[in-house]
C-alpha cells in the first residue's frame, strides 16, 4: 500500500514500502532504506498515533549480512517507545 500523507514527516524517514497489519493488530508496518535509517529515527509520537490504531514498526535489513542477525525494527507506540 502507498504510505498514508504524513507519515514519512511523522516518522521521519521515506518509507520504501507499507503494510498495514489488519484491524486485529492495528500496526503499520514500513521498511525505509537501511539498518543506520532505522536507528536514526526522531519520529514524531502524536503524529504517528493518528495514522495506526497501535503504533507503526519501522524495519530494514542488516546493514552487515554476515552479522548474527538479518534485519532491524523498532516499534513507535502511542506512549512513545521507539
Amino acid at each position: 500500500m502507498a504510505a498514508p500523507d504524513g507519515v514519512a514527516d511523522a516518522l521521519g524517514a521515506e518509507p520504501l514500502s507499507v503494510l498495514d497489519t489488519g484491524s486485529d493488530c492495528g500496526d503499520l508496518l514500513i521498511e525505509v532504506a537501511d539498518e543506520r535509517t532505522v536507528r536514526a529515527l526522531a519520529p514524531d509520537f502524536a503524529a504517528l498515533a493518528r495514522h495506526s490504531r497501535r503504533g507503526v514498526i519501522a524495519t530494514a535489513g542488516a546493514a552487515d549480512p554476515t552479522s548474527d542477525y538479518d534485519f532491524v525494527s523498532r516499534g513507535c507506540w502511542a506512549t512513545g517507545c521507539c
